[in-house]
Parts: C-alpha cells; structure tokens; sequence
C-alpha cells in the first residue's frame, strides 16, 4: 500500500511540473519563421536613391524640398556598385542639390537639366565599374 501512495505522488508530482513547463509546447510552437523578403522584379538599370531633403536658404514661403531621385545605370555592375557605395552615391547627389538650393535655384529650377547634368557628373565621379546615363527627378515636394 505503502509503495502505490508512493507512486501516486510520484506521478502527481510529476503531471504536475509536467504540465506546467508546457505540457503541449511542442504542438504549440509555430513554425520556424523565415524573414520577410518581397520579391520585387526591379529593372537591372534603374538605381533608386531614397528621398532627398534639401533645405532651402533664401525661400521665406517654403522650408525645404522633397525629392526621389532615380538614375538609369550603364550595366548590372554598376547597380551592384551603387548599392554598395550608397551613402558616398547620396552624398555626391546632396552635394549638388545643396549647391543648386544656396545658388538660389528655387524649387522649379531644381528640376533643370543643368541640376540633373550635374548629378550625373558627380556620380560618375564616384563610380569605377560603369556610369549613369541618365537622372530622373521623378518625385518634387516643396514643404
């Protein structure tokens, strides 16, 4: 009698961390999550920088500019070299727009092709692999 009451806290004991550690844990888990990747189908020669703020100097009625700014690439490498040199990339484009915004373009003028003439030079300046064909202003916000 002695060693069924034995075994009967045994398994009480038991059943009892048993059942709160998670008795059914392993059917409640969900399935190992993989991260989120969109596959988006970008073309191989349009390079997206992420919008630009440029602030305006000399304009009382407006603080500063929102733009997206897109460039056509010569070939695949040098979208990868972009990708790779993004922060000098957005640099040499913020030094232009910040040029253009103190010589006191405004923000019609920003959109000129001398602005985008420039943008494209100084990107090439930065590149090895290939160059910019082309800058497009595709987005234009004054705020």
């Amino acid at each position: 009698m002695a060693l069924i009451s034995v075994i009967c806290v045994a398994g009480v004991v038991g059943g009892s961390i048993w059942w709160r550690t998670g008795h059914n844990a392993r059917d409640q888990q969900a399935p190992p999550r993989r991260p989120y990747t969109e596959s988006v189908k970008r073309p191989p020669d349009i390079f997206e920088f992420a919008r630009f703020i440029v602030l305006l100097p000399h304009d009382d009625n407006n603080a500063c500019l929102l733009l997206s700014i897109s460039v056509k690439v010569s070939n695949p490498k040098v979208y990868d070299e972009m990708s790779q040199k993004r922060a000098r990339c957005r640099g040499a484009v913020y030094r232009v727009l910040d040029m253009a915004a103190r010589a006191g373009y405004g923000q019609v003028a920003i959109d000129d092709s001398r602005v985008r003439q420039q943008i494209l030079d100084s990107l090439n300046g930065v590149l090895a692999t290939g160059t910019v064909d082309a800058v497009f202003i595709t987005d234009f916000s004054a705020v």
